[in-house]
């Protein structure tokens, strides 16, 4: 038996966040947090295309039966707070404060970042 787990890019969809329940709280009476996330079509599009080859990789070593399974509730991001110009469309501004508080920062040094490796931005959370 053999498994792989394949993490691609998770692109930005307005409707992803984190919300404060109105309704549950923790044993402090805190509120907990509330993630909603949406895959983006493309994320569906990459894990189609990564369930296939994997499928072809492991027949191409002589797998007489595959088993793709459905992806795990969570997702792989980079950042931490959607990065804008402008409040109404994220979170923290290119220097990672936030667009709203006095003097608060959104991200410990570099978590809201442009990605290294890929030329594109996580924006999602």
């Amino acid at each position: 038996m053999a498994g792989m787990w394949i993490v691609g890019e998770d692109m930005p969809q307005e409707t992803n966040r984190v919300t404060l329940d109105p309704s549950v709280k923790d044993k402090a009476g805190i509120p907990v947090a509330s993630v909603h996330y949406d895959d983006h079509s493309n994320n569906v599009a990459m894990r189609a295309h990564a369930w296939h080859q994997g499928e072809a990789m492991y027949h191409a070593v002589g797998a007489t039966r595959t088993m793709p399974t459905p992806p795990y509730p969570s997702t792989h991001n980079l950042g931490t707070c959607r990065m804008s110009e402008k409040p109404g469309d994220g979170v923290v501004n290119k220097f990672g404060q936030t667009h709203q508080g006095n003097r608060v920062n959104g991200s410990r040094g570099n978590e809201a970042y442009e990605e290294l490796i890929v030329p594109g931005r996580d924006l999602t959370l």
